[in-house]
């Protein structure tokens, strides 16, 4: 069967390159969605609450810290990492019970503003 192969792959380099290539390409355009995450990096106060969901634990950690020191005197609640975790969580909740989770922002949502 192998032999049978190799020389059909022989026979025809053209078209067989032209298969490959085209193989190639559809293996990347369906593998470019998972690398090209837009979470994959660092969260910031522009990321939506639908890619705050679909983000890491640690991401979420480290942005709720990052909140902390930004946005400290805007906190009326939560005083730590994990306090500003749960009302973000609870306040894109809020926002996707509205349909608005794909347009709000964290700092929008947890500020209640959609």
């Amino acid at each position: 069967m192998t032999r049978e192969l190799g020389r059909l792959i022989a026979a025809h380099r053209a078209a067989s390159a032209g298969v490959i290539a085209a193989l190639l390409l559809v293996i990347a355009a369906m593998a470019a969605p998972a690398f090209s995450n837009s979470k994959g990096g660092a969260l910031d106060d522009a990321t939506t609450c639908s890619e705050w969901a679909s983000a890491s634990p640690a991401q979420r950690l480290t942005y709720s810290r990052l909140y902390l020191t930004e946005h400290d005197a805007l906190l009326l609640g939560p005083r730590n990492a994990h306090g500003v975790e749960s009302a973000i969580n609870n306040a894109c909740i809020h926002a996707a019970y509205l349909g608005e989770g794909d347009e709000v922002s964290m700092v929008a949502a947890i500020k209640h503003e959609y």
